[in-house]
């Protein structure tokens, strides 16, 4: 099937990215030739919610719950981006494959064991969202 649409090619994210936190607009209903930018997170306008690596399983999920989101940001004290750890990551096979591996309890799990690492992320040029529809 042809359509007018084309894949956005993705790149991996470099080290020191770091993530913004800023206030939050109101959304609005958009359409297939919307512009991009109107069905993608912005962060330069919507707060991204964030952790940091040392946080245990029971924290992550006290902070998604308290945030309302299923995906955190893992981020270091000055905002520089490690990775992203979400829901499944937390009550998915993760855990338990850690345990099996490693030993210990659940509760001894810290976010560094289960979140994707920044070098395993793909990202999109701003560039080339701002074109898109």
């Amino acid at each position: 099937m042809n359509t007018p649409f084309q894949i956005l090619p993705h790149h991996l994210l470099s080290s020191g990215t770091t993530i913004y936190d800023l206030a939050a607009p109101d959304a609005a209903p958009v359409g297939l030739r919307d512009p991009a930018t109107s069905v993608y997170t912005d962060f330069h306008r919507i707060r991204p919610f964030s952790i940091g690596s040392a946080a245990t399983i029971d924290e992550v999920n006290a902070r998604m719950i308290a945030c309302g989101v299923r995906l955190l940001f893992v981020a270091d004290a000055g905002g520089v981006l490690q990775g992203l750890v979400t829901y499944t990551d937390l009550f998915g096979e993760k855990p338990l494959r850690y345990i099996q591996e490693h030993g210990g309890s659940r509760e001894q799990i810290l976010v560094l064991d289960l979140m994707t690492p920044l070098d395993r992320l793909d990202a999109l040029r701003q560039g080339d969202v701002l074109k898109a529809t």
